[in-house]
């Protein structure tokens, strides 16, 4: 493995043969809009999980008066109810509330915003421009031809449309998952290629009521992010959001009180002295004792970041990429320890798993760093190396991070020509890995 990722990315070779995302994700930035790539090491493992028991919450079910517009939400399960407006949906089912899924709002259509978003991504240039010679360039051309090896259920679907967020949110509580962690920007910013997320908060925080499924916040490196800038996005989605039934709180047993729960990706952009201004109790602009405290989750990428996130007063910190070996973090092998050191500290570790790994269909000339799902086992592979943890929290990537093939919603079969097919699910059918959610939630 280490040889491998050495001939793959010999510029970002730490001296553990593992790759240093943090300067990767720095040379990517300009051109990739999300996640850097993954490197999967396949772990052979059985699919025995050492079962625990830990409560799930069973809610009263809700009023579904309000999804008469909307049929069939669930119409890939067999055990649901129908009411009185023949609307099928699963009003019992349990959900956890420290099960968190990262959620990707920036999908766009035609139909519901004019054009094309994230489904035309363009193919991602090779640092190398003698190896960038050899693949294929520009971008994808939807509805047939999308950024993506796997191809959804819902086709190439708009994030703004709300027989959409219903769809994903009725999935996301037969999977019993509880809180959707959402990919988000500062009002008026976006990705390069996508749509300002904030705008679709409101209709989020709404539908996801209705399932009984909360909204937590994953703030994405934006422009001008600082502590300052980003002080104020806190009271901002705060002062907007924060009175929403749908708004995601935590119980902090040492403050003894419900905080809200915010995730920050690429946190080690800034120094752990400038996080450490509001993260600190004695910080010169500190949230700490304030209207705006929260629980700050920070980005574990390499291995000095346990430090530093110390260093700048993270609540915790969680590995994100569903890729075991391919940063410090994420490899599956380390979380013991990360676990130790963050109990150590009376700090958090939320440990990272997903199904898979596949993205040739926006980085063609990465195919030596797919890992197929194995029909599931590798999923479960990383669900026993967390549950070994006995971590208080567990987050998955994703629900639809499409263009890196980690999502866990549905995807069917679809072949356009004898060179253009995209992956499924095989046999277990399109909603197998929420099936598959549903387990492991469960196990958790």
């Amino acid at each position: 493995m280490k040889n491998d990722v050495g001939s793959i990315y010999p510029r970002y070779v730490m001296k553990n043969g593992l790759v240093n995302i943090a300067e990767l994700v720095r040379k990517e930035c300009d051109i990739c809009c999300f996640s850097p790539f993954a490197t999967y090491f396949r772990y052979a493992d059985s699919l025995g999980i050492n079962a625990r028991s830990k409560q799930l919450i069973n809610e009263t079910p809700q009023d579904n008066s309000k999804l008469s517009n909307f049929q069939n939400v669930e119409e890939d399960f067999t055990e649901n109810h129908i009411n009185d407006n023949n609307l099928i949906i699963r009003v019992e089912s349990k959900l956890s509330y420290n099960v968190h899924i990262f959620y990707y709002p920036w999908y766009g259509n035609p139909d519901h915003d004019g054009k094309y978003y994230h489904w035309n991504h363009p193919y991602l240039p090779h640092w190398n421009k003698d190896e960038a010679k050899k693949y294929q360039t520009g971008t994808h051309v939807p509805p047939d031809d999308i950024g993506a090896n796997f191809y959804p259920q819902l086709g190439p679907y708009s994030s703004s449309d709300p027989n959409v967020i219903h769809k994903h949110m009725a999935q996301m509580q037969k999977a019993g998952v509880g809180v959707c962690v959402v990919s988000w920007y500062p009002s008026g910013q976006a990705d390069n290629e996508g749509k300002e997320p904030d705008s679709l908060i409101p209709e989020l925080l709404d539908i996801s009521a209705l399932y009984r499924i909360k909204i937590a916040f994953h703030i994405e490196p934006y422009k001008g992010r600082s502590p300052e800038t980003w002080r104020e996005n806190i009271k901002y989605i705060l002062d907007k959001y924060g009175d929403h039934e749908s708004f995601y709180r935590h119980y902090d047993k040492m403050k003894k009180k419900h905080l809200p729960v915010y995730y920050i990706y690429d946190s080690y952009n800034i120094p752990p002295g400038n996080w450490a201004q509001i993260f600190q109790s004695n910080g010169a602009i500190t949230v700490r004792n304030t209207d705006l405290d929260g629980i700050f989750i920070g980005l574990f990428v390499e291995r000095q970041h346990k430090s530093d996130l110390i260093k700048a007063g993270f609540d915790g910190f969680y590995s994100y990429f569903a890729t075991d070996r391919f940063s410090y973090g994420s490899t599956w092998g380390h979380w013991r320890e990360i676990m130790k050191y963050a109990k150590e500290r009376n700090k958090i570790f939320i440990p990272s798993i997903g199904p898979g790994y596949i993205d040739t269909r926006i980085r063609p000339w990465n195919a030596k760093n797919i890992r197929n799902r194995d029909n599931g086992s590798y999923y479960m592979s990383a669900t026993k190396f967390a549950c070994d943890l006995y971590p208080e929290f567990l987050s998955i990537t994703s629900f639809n991070e499409w263009h890196e093939g980690t999502q866990i919603e549905p995807a069917t079969k679809k072949k356009v020509e004898e060179d253009l097919y995209y992956l499924d699910y095989g046999s277990q059918g399109p909603s197998y890995y929420l099936e598959l959610t549903r387990k492991i939630v469960d196990i958790f």
